[in-house]
């Protein structure tokens, strides 16, 4: 992350023809690594070897008697891979052992600790924030080498743009050498994130409490009753819950389902502020026309592909039949 081309000998029909591999040029920036230039050594000692062997069979052949030749297989040589570039980022000026699935959104600072084995200490690095929608933009912030012979050190992070602390979100972030990418990373931040992280005390799974959803039309004064049925027509639907237990800073994802299968383009995610209160989500035809009559239900988890931890069926257009009202009991 070299073919060889035939040389022929200065000799004639009797003389034997030795493989020269060529290497490419050398990188302008990187140096050679000491693995590499270990194996570079050995690969010319190979060659000179195979030089000598050549000219040794050629010399017998014309001057001594024939002999009986033994061939001593040479063994490949291991190749050592080199160690890949690090980066690690935490709110603490002390290095981690990981960088944390969340950091505390809030803090002036973020610590990026880096190593980059194949580059020396001398090299001037520079940290660049990433972004899809725009062109890398240099980020602010003190680099500090740390001794020996290897790249490696940290940079005091200071938020983008205008921001005096990092709000919520996720950074990317890559390090350049004489302008050219050497490695990336990310970290995400999120207010609260000590609370995700820690698991409640006597709790061996952690799963918020949701219920009394209701639904109902989306037009102001529309009646909530059980089983729900909506009437023809409707094309917005509206569900309310409650809440127990739940982090602040995490978010329930709202599904709707139509006939047992899933209404993609109507999957939400609510945002959760509080421990416990209430939550609401709705969804619409766009432009407004009439949903089509049948059974359908709205669904309350903590992502696509889990249990969900509240659900509850409704009908438009329609009565539910004796056979969906018991499976709903």
């Amino acid at each position: 992350m070299s073919d060889g081309v035939p040389s022929p000998s200065p000799s004639a029909e009797d003389t034997q023809q030795l493989t020269v591999p060529q290497t490419p040029p050398p990188s302008p920036r990187r140096r050679m690594s000491g693995p590499t230039l270990l194996a570079f050594l050995a690969v010319g000692a190979l060659m000179g070897t195979a030089a000598g062997v050549g000219f040794n069979h050629w010399w017998t052949a014309r001057h001594a008697s024939p002999e009986p030749s033994v061939e001593t297989p040479i063994a490949s040589l291991p190749s050592v891979p080199s160690p890949a570039p690090a980066m690690l980022f935490s709110t603490a000026r002390s290095r981690p052992e990981a960088t944390a699935e969340v950091l505390e959104a809030g803090a002036p600072l973020v610590y990026c600790f880096f190593s980059i084995p194949d580059e020396a200490r001398g090299a001037e690095v520079s940290a660049w924030w990433l972004d899809a929608a725009r062109d890398p933009v240099r980020a602010s912030g003190e680099v500090t080498l740390d001794p020996g012979e290897a790249l490696s050190g940290v940079v005091a992070l200071r938020p983008p743009g205008a921001q005096e602390v990092f709000g919520p979100g996720i950074y990317e972030v890559a390090l350049r050498i004489a302008g050219e990418p050497v490695a990336e990373g990310s970290f995400a931040m999120l207010k609260g994130a000590a609370e995700l992280v820690t698991r409640p005390g006597g709790m061996d799974r952690y799963r918020p409490e949701v219920n009394n959803i209701l639904v109902f039309t989306g037009e102001p004064g529309g009646a909530v009753r059980k089983p729900c049925v909506l009437p023809s027509g409707t094309s917005s639907v509206k569900a309310t819950f409650a809440f127990a237990h739940a982090l602040s800073g995490t978010a329930f994802t709202v599904q709707w389902l139509y006939e047992d299968g899933l209404i993609r383009q109507a999957t939400t995610e609510v945002v959760i502020r509080a421990a416990e209160g209430q939550a609401d989500a709705w969804f619409a035809t766009k432009p407004r026309q009439a949903l089509p009559p049948g059974k359908y239900a709205v669904l309350v988890s903590l992502g696509e592909g889990t249990p969900p931890l509240a659900q509850e069926p409704f009908w438009i257009g329609r009565q539910p039949r004796p056979d969906e009202l018991r499976k709903t009991r």
